[in-house]
């Protein structure tokens, strides 16, 4: 999968990163500072100003999420999943 970032006023997009299987869906943190990216029974943080991946969390068991969301504040993600299960995930800090 390739993820990307529209530039609103010039109506251009960028590669933002380059990632291994499929993403099935984003959510950018409150203040912009992360990307969140799951898929395929992986949770991926990225830090926007650099690109880089911060942190991976790798599931066990097969989970196909259908939503994620950071908290209001932005120290939480919430996640729910095709199980019927609602996830709540600390936010791994550098």
């Amino acid at each position: 999968s390739t993820l990307w970032f529209l530039d609103i006023v010039t109506q251009t997009r960028h590669e933002f990163a380059q990632i291994d299987g499929q993403t099935e869906g984003v959510s950018l943190s409150p203040d912009g500072s992360l990307l969140v990216s799951f898929g395929e029974s992986t949770i991926r943080f990225w830090e926007v100003s650099s690109a880089s991946e911060i942190a991976v969390f790798d599931l066990e068991s097969r989970v196909s999420f259908t939503d994620l969301v950071f908290s209001p504040d932005g120290t939480q993600l919430i996640t729910s999943s095709d199980d019927g299960k609602i996830r709540v995930w600390g936010i791994p800090v550098e």
